[in-house]
């Protein structure tokens, strides 16, 4: 406190954290995890000083900013945020409460008095855009109408666009150039988006009736994804969902942000390269008449080259009837919700080019998929991909670096098939080109209190395969790849392959 100058340090100081971690009363706040902004450099520069750490001062700016994330948990970076916000508090306006209904502000940003208009609101501009970062509300914009889908997302900010009468009896109070909104209850969901110009979930065909109570909604531009890994708990939900692209190739740190006592994990990747782009992605029904509810989460995702790959536990319909429904629109975005609390039950395909009438849905099953008698438990997970035309396969490993986590297929066509658990740049891998054979032997780990036989686990070599070792087999690069897998197991067979027989 006695680095904030101001007389009502004390008052600035519980209203800056009250309004920040609760930006509004009334529906409940999401957990937003925005990125905070980097301190003033003048701040960043006086604290070095006084912490004896004055080489860190000499570091370009590009370089502290890779280091902070490294080393956030350290108390320097807890001071100079501690440091900063002193400074942000003291040189801001003093200014009495001012509580107004929300429908009479046409405009208002941090720091600023706010502009308000007649009160019964303004029928010309009916929707609210507020806008929301690490510190609270930050701004209030008022639109002729809702935005077009912008794919552009952001993770230092997040968005609420609601026509106005949803917030009819809204109060907005400012006070030192803050502002928090008391909203009464509402009848639908408020929804926090990571763009300021969200798509239109009238569009979505494949979507809840009855949203949660409150969500943050995230969106995945599948023209710059590379690929999306599914981060999945013990009981085979989805926790979180990381989108690959150039600026984010590896999931390491969307999976650090999970509950690490929720173990083990099965990270699903799924392959999205330029040639072979998402063509269907369809949601899991547990009911013909009613695709709303399902006891677990599961989601099948369709391309023109590779085929299928369901995401979680894979189930068929007792009478061999489709059990995902899809649209026939190709999807151009994925849409996904978070609440409260975890898992991530929705997730809706979302298509820029077609209107709701002209979309059609369909009920289909997983292409390739094993009925459900083959699965020697139900807590297996299956994914599978032909041999043949293979360019490239790359083996991901255990934390032993002996026996094979997942397999990443690519092939002459420009498709890429992921098998078990591919964990791009975690696990350590390596890749053969052109392939003749693939060797592979399904064996048992070391007996343990969790394992008392072993769990099963596999070999897999495309090189040097031990002819004399019964365990070994080793075949032609015909037919169809089955990798089974589980958190801790996993187990390959090959299906109308050619064995190469030692001579």
């Amino acid at each position: 406190m006695r680095n904030c100058t101001a007389h009502d340090a004390l008052d600035r100081l519980w209203l800056a954290r009250l309004w920040r971690r609760k930006p509004w009363t009334g529906p409940p706040v999401p957990p937003l995890d925005l990125r905070e902004d980097s301190p003033a450099i003048s701040t960043f520069l006086r604290c070095a000083a006084r912490c004896g750490l004055p080489r860190l001062t000499t570091l370009p700016l590009e370089l502290v900013e890779i280091i902070q994330p490294l080393s956030k948990p350290h108390f320097f970076w807890r001071y100079v945020a501690a440091i900063d916000l002193a400074a942000r508090l003291s040189a801001g306006p003093s200014r009495p409460l001012q509580s107004v209904p929300l429908a009479t502000v046409i405009s208002w940003e941090r720091g600023c008095a706010p502009v308000c208009g007649e009160e019964r609101g303004d029928d010309s501009r009916p929707i609210i855009r507020l806008t929301v970062d690490c510190e609270g509300l930050r701004k209030i914009e008022r639109l002729p109408g809702r935005p077009s889908y912008d794919p552009r997302r952001f993770d230092d900010v997040a968005f609420v666009v609601e026509e106005q009468r949803y917030f009819a009896a809204a109060v907005a109070h400012f006070k030192n150039g803050l502002l928090h909104l008391a909203i009464a209850l509402m009848d639908h969901s408020l929804q926090v988006w990571a763009t300021p110009a969200p798509p239109d979930l009238v569009k979505c065909l494949v979507r809840p009736e009855r949203p949660a109570a409150c969500m943050r909604l995230h969106t995945i531009n599948l023209a710059e994804a590379s690929g999306i890994t599914f981060l999945m708990d013990p009981k085979s939900q989805p926790m979180e969902i990381h989108t690959h692209s150039k600026s984010t190739p590896c999931a390491k740190a969307t999976f650090d942000r999970l509950d690490r006592r929720q173990w083990p994990w099965v990270w699903i990747y799924v392959p999205l390269p330029r040639r072979d782009p998402l063509t269907h992605f369809g949601c899991f029904i547990a009911d013909a008449d009613d695709y709303g509810s399902s006891d677990v989460p599961r989601f099948l995702m369709r391309t023109r080259l590779a085929g299928d790959t369901m995401v979680g536990l894979h189930c068929w319909g007792a009478d061999g009837t489709g059990r995902f429904i899809v649209s026939d629109a190709r999807p151009t975005t994925l849409i996904y919700a978070t609440g409260l609390a975890p898992p991530i039950s929705d997730i809706w395909p979302y298509s820029n080019s077609e209107s709701r009438a002209a979309q059609t849905l369909s009920l289909v099953n997983a292409r390739g998929y094993p009925r459900s008698e083959e699965f020697s438990s139900r807590h297996w997970y299956f994914s599978s991909a032909p041999l043949g035309d293979v360019g490239e396969i790359q083996i991901f490993f255990e934390d032993d670096g002996i026996h094979c986590r997942g397999l990443l297929l690519e092939y002459a066509s420009g498709a890429r098939k992921a098998l078990g658990q591919c964990r791009l740049l975690v696990d350590r891998s390596k890749t053969y080109t052109s392939p003749s054979y693939i060797g592979f032997a399904n064996v048992k780990g070391p007996p343990s209190a969790r394992e008392p036989e072993g769990r099963p686990l596999v070999m897999v070599s495309f090189e040097d395969v031990p002819e004399d070792d019964g365990a070994w087999s080793r075949y032609a690069m015909v037919g169809t790849l089955r990798f089974w897998f589980a958190p801790l197991w996993s187990r390959l067979e090959i299906q109308e392959g050619f064995e190469l027989r030692a001579s």
